[in-house]
């Protein structure tokens, strides 16, 4: 931007009006400047030639999410400088001089977009509150035409991409509006947005996954204790997907069966959630926890969720009831139509309390992609009478009776020389015993209710 102004000084009149010290001093900034300027643009030109070689060849990466966010707002941001008001600020007399070519850059950065085209790239734009905007997705696309940078296609592509990302950004404003009375411990402790996959950290505390690994990107360590942390720490509060590794699935059973493993034998156990499993269909080895109305495939996650309920004689409750598919299913995909039953309401076969389990199709919450549960369960609860033995009883009502209570106070208040009570020093304690209080209440009475029968009051004394 400096080397601009320069230029633009020299081409108007306001360059000879300078002295010649000025001068002197600008041109040798201006030199500074075109040397940084070479070195900085040869190494983002060799930068964006390997982001656009990676992400075409091995686009997934990218779309993690604590890449994907930080990519979508460094694309925004150029594209932003290349394209916006702006725009006119990067204009500067012998480019090739420089190694600037902003025609192959922004063709660069289009291609990176359509590259990473998907639901989740449409989030990450939308969620860039800095640069993203509708209106600037429209005006690279007329540049790209009147240039013909692009061919319609690609042009229509990219269009297509920035309407996504806008009506991404409508929806996230209208559930910023529908969770603003989210309860605290649902709201992420750092970035103060409702968590979507929350872990726990070794100090307790509960993060949304993709906040907490994308500051391990840049510091190792827990951002509460400022203890050494790995991604591998990382605890997840609900199970994990199919996706994750199988060291972190067995975490989250082991973590569960450690919380079993407090809870009073008696007790009658529930456990309830989105597993992310299904049950599958065939029961052997599994009679005592699938019922004959299972659904699904089963994988790994299956096969955790199935082990843990038969160490725990857990009954999956679903699997236990015929039902139409209609009512079976409790999760499906925003992006497709994939359905499966992976929340599960787990009982103790200890019990037979489980009498019906079913899933609500009308009941909806913020256009969740999940559905509403409901088990019926009947307890049959039981009645304890307590016997009272050889407690002693203590009739308190004679204490009202004043020759009762003086004696009592007086008696209350010996024990301490009875039992030879003393303080840490040896001596017996200075502090007014519970029997002095007593005889100290009681006397008090008495003398209220003299005055009262010789009809002489506080305020004729």
């Amino acid at each position: 931007m400096r080397i601009h102004e320069v230029q633009e000084e020299m081409e108007r009149g306001t360059w000879a009006q300078q002295s010649r010290e000025q001068q002197q001093s600008r041109q040798r900034l201006l030199a500074t400047d075109e040397r940084q300027c070479r070195s900085y643009l040869t190494l983002a030109r060799e930068t964006v030639d390997m982001m656009h070689y990676l992400t075409k060849e091995v686009p997934d990466p990218f779309l993690r999410p604590e890449l994907c966010d930080r990519l979508a707002a460094m694309l925004n941001f150029n594209l932003a400088q290349l394209c916006g008001q702006k725009c006119g600020n990067l204009k500067v007399r012998q480019a090739d001089k420089y190694g600037w070519e902003p025609r192959k850059l922004l063709e660069q950065l289009v291609d990176i977009y359509l590259h990473l085209d998907s639901h989740k790239f449409h989030q990450a734009i939308a969620n860039d509150e800095r640069s993203f905007k509708r209106e600037l997705f429209e005006t690279a696309a007329s540049k790209l035409e009147r240039a013909v940078i692009k061919c319609a296609s690609e042009i229509e592509a990219f269009r297509t991409i920035g309407e996504q990302a806008y009506n991404v950004l409508q929806a996230n404003q209208k559930k910023d509006e529908d969770y603003s009375d989210a309860p605290d411990h649902f709201m992420d402790p750092l970035m103060q947005t409702l968590m979507e996959d929350p872990v726990e950290l070794p100090s307790g505390v509960v993060m949304d996954r993709h906040n907490i690994v994308r500051h391990l990107l840049n510091d190792p360590t827990d951002p509460f204790t400022r203890q050494p942390l790995a991604e591998e720490q990382l605890m997840p509060v609900y199970a994990p997907t199919e996706v994750r590794k199988t060291e972190e699935k067995e975490m989250f059973y082991a973590k569960l069966d450690s919380v079993f493993e407090q809870c009073p034998p008696w007790d009658t156990l529930i456990v309830l959630g989105d597993f992310n499993a299904t049950t599958g269909t065939v029961r052997d080895g599994y009679e005592i926890c699938v019922g004959p109305h299972g659904s699904g495939t089963t994988n790994i996650n299956s096969s955790l969720l199935l082990n843990f309920a038969r160490s725990r004689r857990l009954r999956i409750a679903g699997s236990w009831y015929q039902r139409p598919e209609l009512h079976r299913w409790t999760w499906y995909s925003n992006a497709g139509g994939v359905a499966k039953e992976i929340d599960h309401i787990l009982v103790s076969t200890r019990w037979r309390i489980l009498q019906n389990c079913r899933v609500y199709q009308s009941a909806e919450f913020f256009a969740a992609d999940h559905r509403l549960v409901v088990a019926t369960l009947k307890l049959h609860v039981k009645s304890r009478r307590i016997s009272r033995g050889n407690h002693t009883v203590f009739h308190l009502e004679k204490l009202n009776d004043l020759t009762c209570a003086h004696e009592y106070a007086v008696a209350v208040s010996n024990w301490p020389s009875l039992l030879g009570t003393r303080t840490s020093t040896g001596l017996l304690s200075l502090e007014p015993s519970w029997g002095e209080t007593w005889r100290a209440e009681a006397l008090k009475k008495e003398i209220r209710d003299w005055m009262a029968a010789k009809n002489i009051s506080k305020s004729s004394s």
